[in-house]
């Protein structure tokens, strides 16, 4: 295809790896990896576990800019983006109109994915990831979890038409109920009771 006129148009199509997408490929390939080793398959196995450290390793950097957002345009700051530019980085100045956003329901899901396939080895990310949604982070000066105990959709100062506090604004049913299922999750893996507070006040919302 004409990648000017995928660029022009459809950047998001062609060129992104979603992170709502990357959990849930990763709890797929965990899921054949199990079934694997339970027939005995290994190499099988190993493959598909291999696989899952390629998807998981570059959001365990957690200074990487490409996977986490720093600059303090948003507030809070350090969430994980909701799309990374994977292809066609050779286009002039691609940043300028590519979707920066960040986002609470697939931030849920890549942590509930690195506690199920390898809780152990992903714990720091997870917690990284719990922190950062409750608040429990240095320097927010905003929080996601609003004082009803719902989450908000995500940082305020992103783009949006109607406004940068739009998302900051805007309260989803789907991205609390992922917020509530990763941190009950973490909560049992960390036995650390601000995760089961915060997950009690976000069910109380919903």
């Amino acid at each position: 295809f004409d990648t000017n006129e995928a660029e022009a148009n459809y950047p998001y199509r062609y060129y992104a790896g979603y992170t709502y997408d990357a959990g849930i490929y990763v709890l797929a390939l965990y899921a054949l990896a199990t079934q694997a080793e339970k027939e005995e398959r290994f190499a099988e196995a190993q493959a598909y576990r291999q696989e899952i450290a390629k998807i998981l390793g570059p959001f365990t950097t957690i200074s990487d800019r490409e996977f986490y957002q720093q600059e303090p345009n948003y507030e809070p700051v350090g969430g994980a983006f909701h799309s990374v530019r994977v292809l066609a980085r050779n286009i002039d100045r691609w940043w300028e109109k590519w979707d920066w956003g960040v986002f609470v329901g697939p931030i849920a899901w890549l942590g509930m994915a690195a506690l199920i396939v390898d809780e152990k080895k992903y714990l720091p990310l997870a917690t990284y990831l719990g922190d950062w949604l409750i608040g429990d982070s240095p320097g927010m000066s905003r929080k996601l979890q609003d004082e009803d105990g719902g989450f908000r959709m995500g940082p305020y100062g992103q783009y949006h038409t109607d406004g940068n506090d739009f998302f900051f604004n805007a309260k989803s049913n789907e991205n609390n109920q992922s917020a509530v299922a990763f941190l009950y999750k973490l909560y049992a893996a960390t036995k650390d009771l601000k995760y089961k507070q915060a997950t009690g006040r976000a069910a109380a919302w919903l």
